[in-house]
């Protein structure tokens, strides 16, 4: 540990504001630090780079930072929650049932309405959270990390399979769906849906908030009873955050896998086991990574833009195979 922990989590926060004033930068069209300022501090109605910063670059920059923050969080207590260390939204099925559920929404009720988009994502992502769980400790009273594993990736394919049989019967909408399930930050206008801003940074506090419970969490289920902690209680609030990030990532951006993995593997080697530093850090540490696979997704294949869970699939595969070959220990 090269530094102590609020100086790493001081360093993801200054990386976060340097990639972040990258982000406003990199794209399709190249914007110089003072046409920056200037359209930051001195906005002219008349400047088409001053519309570009404010507009879209802005906008996708504070969407993928929020998602970035919110998928890492809810990885983090998701392994916490199975104590296993590959549990993530993604390959457990979180985002598979709230993407489901949307689109279920979307081709045969016509639902266009952002707010109640957010509700049935959520709605989605907690049945499936629920049901994992459940499949989990069948018949036991401890979560079998083989167990969940199994009954995630199954879950997954479930609702993945549900999907696509639906998009077959919605060609009309099909293109602009398949890229919104591939991620995609660029789709929704953050100006928008503004309430989504404190919507997040609040349940990212809930979450931080809660890590001393985690903490006791984590020791054992029969540690943290002769603790006093009501554990049923515990793991509820735990399940209720991960499936409202999670459903609100999935509204906000599309299906975007892998966030939940890498990073909170990554902070795991870097800092202490303690959840009052691993929260904050993995907030900062997953929307420095999004904001990064977004600036990747602009400028690869110029002047087409590659959907950002495609970048985050290929980081994420490539961090899992390499956890694989150093064994179960070194997860």
């Amino acid at each position: 540990m090269l530094l102590k922990p609020k100086y790493q989590i001081a360093l993801a926060g200054f990386c976060l504001v340097i990639v972040a004033i990258s982000s406003l930068m990199i794209g399709n069209t190249l914007v110089s630090p003072m046409t920056l300022i200037q359209a930051l501090f001195n906005f002219d109605s008349a400047n088409e780079l001053h519309h570009i910063v404010t507009g879209t670059r802005t906008s996708r920059t504070i969407i993928a930072l929020l998602t970035g923050a919110a998928l890492a969080v809810a990885g983090l207590l998701m392994q916490a929650l199975t104590r296993n260390p590959i549990a993530s939204p993604g390959l457990f099925g979180v985002n598979a049932g709230a993407v489901f559920f949307v689109i279920l929404s979307i081709t045969f009720f016509q639902i266009q309405s952002f707010k109640v988009i957010i509700v049935i994502a959520f709605l989605g992502a907690i049945i499936v959270t629920i049901l994992v769980v459940t499949l989990g400790m069948f018949r036991q009273t401890q979560f079998s990390p083989q167990r969940v594993i199994l009954a995630g990736a199954a879950i997954s394919m479930l609702f993945t399979a549900f999907t696509q049989g639906i998009l077959i019967m919605n060609e009309t909408d099909l293109q602009g769906l398949l890229f919104w399930l591939s991620g995609s930050v660029s789709l929704r206008n953050i100006w928008d849906m503004t309430w989504i801003i404190p919507l997040i940074l609040i349940l990212i506090l809930i979450a931080f908030s809660m890590g001393a419970h985690v903490n006791i969490l984590m020791t054992s289920d029969d540690i943290a009873t002769g603790l006093g902690q009501n554990i049923r209680v515990v793991k509820w609030l735990i399940i209720l955050l991960i499936s409202m990030l999670a459903s609100i990532s999935v509204a906000v951006a599309g299906s975007i896998a892998f966030i939940g993995l890498i990073v909170p593997n990554i902070s795991k080697r870097l800092l202490p086991p303690n959840y009052k530093y691993l929260i904050p850090f993995n907030a900062l540490a997953g929307a420095n990574l999004m904001l990064l696979s977004d600036m990747i997704a602009r400028v690869i294949i110029q002047p087409l833009e590659l959907p950002i869970g495609v970048v985050t699939a290929i980081m994420g595969a490539s961090v899992l195979i390499y956890l694989m070959q150093k064994g179960p220990h070194r997860l």
